[in-house]
């Protein structure tokens, strides 16, 4: 055993309270370079000086081993797809991957101490969102007087409505099924309206193709009696949301994304940088469509992956997410239908998942080491009753 300091210890104990600290700061914080040293500083600081005493726990070793082994064959997939001139672009994906590791650890480590659970993060963050939601509906119009129909723009450091109404749909459903579980069903049905009527003020359509798609999931694949009943009760909740948007709301009555536009133009220019590469560092990833706008990205989290690290590299992201989903489900994890309405909702936004600390690593990483904390955690109680 490797001889540790006080101090080492003393920061081991406070990783998890400080990556509850960093995430309030996601959504407190007024910039991203606040957020960012709150990472820094509460999170990666702990991290990087426990490291000698988290690398002795072989277990705890080898169950992170599956994150450096993913995210080095990303950023070594990033360098074969184009040759470096500039070792900035090539520093600058390193230090992100690592970013994602030190997160990834911080959050296994957290769960295993039981200093928080995986319920306790989704109603967390759940609050969060709600709170940080109604904070700006006050300040939107409540001191800007703006009209109600105005999309809602929250005013700090998670500024996108979209990722926002993901974040309170993937730990919306997510507590929808730990309240399913619980046989709490008035409060499944109240908090799902409740999602509705926020995602009636952000306007987002993907956010509301998410939802939907995961609580009619959840509700087939219950074990409830009356299953399909809920279905087709949710069926119809859904129908006449959708009426009362079209006759009296304006989130139907937006223009077009382009998104299929921005998706086929983005499958143009993977098969210009390589398929099986992707396109590197070198591509800054914007997207020229047919009418000659130009887009950042291609608003589809596979497609970028796809840009950025060839087919190689989605297939390895695919092959990672089908066997979260399929043994979340196979061990009831309580994460793994947010997860999924995630998935399904970044199929319409989202950029790199490489990247310094953002909306993405809430909505991706995190239920990602979620889910997985909950299949290696069923693993151990299998093996037990052997």
């Amino acid at each position: 055993m490797r001889r540790t300091s006080k101090i080492q210890t003393i920061l081991l104990s406070a990783i998890p309270y400080g990556l509850i600290i960093f995430v309030f700061m996601m959504f407190a914080m007024p910039t991203s370079k606040l957020a960012n040293m709150g990472f820094y500083l509460f999170v990666a600081l702990p991290v990087l000086f426990s490291m000698p005493i988290l690398i002795d726990d072989r277990k705890f070793k080898s169950a992170i081993l599956i994150f450096a082994s993913l995210l080095s064959f990303w950023v070594f997939l990033s360098i074969l797809g184009e040759e470096i001139s500039d070792t900035s672009k090539l520093g600058k994906e390193v230090r992100h991957a690592c970013y994602v590791l030190v997160f990834a650890i911080a959050v296994y480590y957290s769960l295993s101490t039981k200093v928080v659970s995986v319920k306790q993060f989704i109603f967390y963050i759940l609050c969060l969102s709600v709170i940080y939601t109604l904070v700006a509906m006050f300040y939107q119009y409540g001191w800007n007087e703006r009209p109600l129909v105005t999309r809602l723009f929250p005013p700090l450091r998670l500024g996108s409505p979209i990722f926002v109404s993901f974040l309170l749909v993937c730990f919306g459903v997510a507590m929808m099924n730990v309240y399913v579980i619980e046989n709490q069903y008035i409060k499944t049905i109240v908090l799902f309206l409740l999602l509705l009527f926020f995602l009636y003020f952000y306007n987002s359509r993907a956010g509301v193709v998410a939802l939907c798609s995961g609580v009619i999931i959840m509700a087939a694949m219950s074990r409830a009696k009356f299953r399909w009943l809920a279905v087709v009760g949710l069926f119809i909740i859904i129908i006449t949301y959708l009426l009362g948007l079209y006759f009296y709301g304006s989130l139907l009555n937006r223009g077009s994304s382009y998104r299929v536009d921005i998706w086929l133009s983005s499958l143009d220019k993977v098969i210009e940088c390589g398929v099986f590469f992707g396109c590197g560092f070198a591509e800054n990833g914007g997207i020229v469509i047919g009418s000659g706008e130009v887009f950042q990205h291609p608003h589809n989290i596979y497609l970028m992956h796809l840009l950025n690290f060839g087919i190689f590299g989605l297939i390895s992201l695919i092959t990672l997410l089908f066997w979260l989903v399929i043994r979340g489900f196979k061990y009831q994890s309580v994460m793994v239908f947010g997860f999924v309405t995630s998935l399904i909702g970044l199929m319409f936004d989202g950029k790199d998942l490489l990247t310094n600390p953002n909306a993405l690593w809430l909505l991706f990483w995190l239920p990602v080491v979620l889910v997985y904390w909950e299949i290696k955690q069923n693993n151990k109680k299998i093996l037990n009753k052997v």
